[in-house]
């Protein structure tokens, strides 16, 4: 729903998808008719193949032309998924100028809390990313259903949270650290105490800077 307002609005979306779920946004609803008009690269339903060494050039396409891709990694091996990630990001940071919405989904599966040799320089590209990135005019919104999984470093550097309903006690536990850190001790109980008991299609929006507000919502 996220990505499809602004592709609506015609902000351009890239969305790095490690499931092949994103596809459908070029179907409507009902399957009947077309969706949105986004270049699906890679995965079961792409219209050109993914390559593994492709990130630098694909992100060199997206910074120059501004063209909304769906980049499914599924076929891709996770060290494959995590390489080819890194250089997009990287080069993103360092060529994009104008306004670009990055949709990281699953995210826990390329920035997980637990680290390993070798995964540096994708930590470090997404926190220039999250940290940095609207100095070049992008932006990015994190997906994950396991906030605990995400790693601290780019965790702790979200501006704006939007929270649907968790049970698990670990991830409950991520996010309340976020919110306390945001707000005072009777509102963190509040959002705190709701999550496992939150509806289908509700979700809490907390942007303490930003947006200035803490806003249960109802989600489209």
């Amino acid at each position: 729903v996220f990505t499809e307002q602004m592709l609506k609005t015609g902000i351009p979306v890239v969305v790095i998808d490690p499931t092949g779920a994103h596809w459908g946004l070029r179907s409507s609803a009902d399957g009947n008719s077309p969706g949105y008009p986004i270049t699906i690269v890679g995965g079961e339903h792409a219209d050109v193949p993914l390559e593994k060494t492709a990130g630098k050039l694909l992100a060199e396409l997206v910074a120059e032309k501004r063209v909304p891709l769906i980049l499914d990694t599924s076929l891709l091996s996770k060290t494959a998924m995590r390489d080819f990630v890194t250089d997009f990001m990287e080069t993103l940071y360092l060529r994009n100028r104008h306004p670009l919405h990055i949709i990281a989904d699953e995210c826990d599966m390329y920035i997980p809390q637990r680290t390993f040799p070798g995964i540096e320089r994708l930590l470090g590209s997404m926190e220039d990313v999250v940290r940095r990135g609207r100095k070049k005019g992008l932006g990015i919104t994190l997906i994950s259903q396991r906030p605990a999984s995400v790693h601290t470093t780019v965790r702790s550097q979200v501006g704006t949270l939007i929270l649907l309903g968790l049970t698990g006690t670990h991830d409950i536990k991520a996010v309340d650290e976020w919110v306390v850190n945001h707000s005072d001790p009777d509102t963190a109980k509040r959002v705190k105490a709701s999550l496992p008991g939150l509806p289908v299609g509700e979700a809490w929006v907390w942007s303490p800077q930003w947006l200035q507000i803490l806003q249960r919502v109802k989600v489209n």
